[in-house]
């Protein structure tokens, strides 16, 4: 009998090797499945002498990246995306935790990469010498095993060290079956990729992509990513996948007018989906299929889903965001006295690389539960997300959301951003918002707004105003580098 995983990877493998339509769209090529497919078994020459192995794939976006993350995983190896434009120690930080068998490289390495690869006798090969040889072997979509390691993903640790996040198949096939019963995909969809192949958000339209014999259009310059409303037109995407972020990007590009782009579903996920990014959606961009998810790197990419309406707008503007809504099929929930969210169910890591952060798992009534370290609050039968426990300061004695004032603050005209924190001077500690927008706005400008709003204690004693607010690699607010900027002002 065979396992669901099999059945997946079997539809998967239908898909990739039978479908004859475009795969891979950009200003500069285009690209057929077949063109694809054969690329794909072409590595697979190479990794056949490999099984249930690690294998790093360093490489720009091109089809032959997507060629070999289909190959890794599908020859039955565990894929380790490492970002070409990452710090070479960050890099090699990666790989050490990882401790890959094999290094598939767009380029000879070099320096400390080479020479970690010669020390570990790891083994390189080239995508262009194994996509131009003579080898081609098919793959068997009949050996895999649940808990056999499909990918590993890094997230930031506290210590500046990257945490290494080991998924099963089983961990992630489970949403991928889920989102496709969900989302209205159809055949021939483009679907968008501005985000690099470490952010588990990849796993998404790597899986869902070809599962609908869509095609991949991905963002290659720094412009196209971040503000991709050209590279939207022109590729005609029409499923598009981010943070909400994008959409404050979108909004200053429309100037308040309407934006005509080819989307069908917005995938919204990673930060809070503010009720004016909504709003924008529905009046601005004309879209029907607005749908927000939550999850995290070590739960399987998404765990929540609130397929959005324009009531929404009216019914939590309150609360200033759209909900997070309800546990997907699989995904078990626990929310402590504190308001903190735990998951299980088959979508949780089994644990990170090296065995460090154990104190984020708890065992209960022999249930493994991962602790998020966001909290949540539940209204009308459905969650919101309030944000990272460690975003809760305490002032004065009194617990403070940092989320409830910038919600408020983005209210002001001509504010698009906002992000505040806790300083101090000589033992005196007070809250800083730093702003971004259209509106030059001062400390007693913001005093005076927020004074009808929230309490004395909310209210932030020194505002500072950004350019456009900075963004890390993943095209998420850089919470740290808007509190470095302030410090550099001081």
């Amino acid at each position: 009998m065979k396992s669901n995983i099999s059945d997946f990877y079997e539809a998967l493998l239908g898909r990739l090797g039978g479908a004859r339509g475009t795969v891979y769209i950009s200003d500069e090529s285009t690209h057929t499945y077949p063109e694809m497919y054969e690329k794909m078994e072409r590595i697979n020459g190479f990794l056949k002498r490999f099984g249930n192995e690690r294998v790093a794939l360093l490489t720009d976006k091109n089809l032959t990246a997507y060629a070999a993350i289909y190959a890794i995983v599908l020859s039955g190896n565990c894929w380790l995306p490492v970002n070409p434009d990452l710090p070479v120690a960050r890099q090699l930080a990666m790989l050490k935790l990882a401790r890959p068998k094999v290094i598939l490289s767009a380029w000879p390495l070099t320096g400390e990469l080479a020479a970690y690869a010669r020390a570990g006798r790891i083994e390189v090969a080239l995508l262009g010498d194994l996509t131009e040889g003579e080898d081609r072997e098919p793959f068997n979509p009949s050996g895999f095993h649940d808990d056999d390691l499909a990918y590993i993903m890094f997230t930031s640790g506290s210590t500046g060290v990257p945490k290494g996040v080991p998924m099963t198949h089983a961990n992630y096939i489970n949403f991928i079956n889920t989102v496709m019963n969900i989302l209205p995909f159809e055949k021939g969809d483009v679907f968008s990729d501005y985000h690099d192949f470490g952010f588990d958000l990849s796993i998404f339209y790597l899986f869902c992509c070809p599962l609908c014999e869509g095609a991949f259009a991905p963002a290659l310059t720094d412009r196209d990513r971040l503000f991709p409303v050209d590279h939207i037109k022109r590729n005609k995407v029409s499923v598009l996948s981010s943070v909400p972020s994008l959409i404050s990007r979108v909004m200053a590009y429309g100037k308040g007018r309407a934006v005509e782009m080819p989307v069908r579903i917005l995938f919204m996920c990673g930060e809070p989906f503010r009720i004016e990014h909504l709003e924008f959606c529905y009046e601005r961009l004309g879209l029907s299929q607005v749908h927000n998810f939550y999850g995290l790197t070590e739960t399987g990419v998404e765990n929540f889903h609130h397929a959005c309406s324009p009531e929404d707008i009216v019914k939590f503007r309150d609360i200033g965001y759209v909900p997070i809504g309800k546990p997907l099929p699989g995904n078990h929930i626990r929310v402590t006295g504190q308001g903190e969210l735990w998951l299980s169910g088959s979508q949780v890591t089994p644990g990170y690389l090296g065995g460090v952060s154990s104190d984020r798992f708890a065992e209960k009534e022999g249930t493994t539960w991962f602790r998020t370290g966001d909290k949540v609050v539940e209204k009308d039968g459905v969650y919101f997300c309030k944000g990272r426990l460690d975003q809760q300061v305490k002032l004065n004695g009194y617990r403070i959301e940092l989320m409830d004032i910038e919600a408020h603050l983005r209210q002001m005209e001509g504010v698009r951003e906002a992000v505040c924190f806790l300083d101090g001077v000589e033992g005196r500690e007070f809250l800083v918002a730093g702003l971004s927008g259209s509106n030059k706005t001062g400390r007693e400008e913001v005093r005076d707004f927020l004074a009808n709003r929230l309490p004395g204690y909310m209210v932030p004693g020194d505002v500072f105003v950004l350019g456009e607010a900075p963004l890390n690699q993943n095209g998420k607010v850089d919470r740290a580098a808007v509190r470095r900027l302030y410090e550099d002002r001081k």
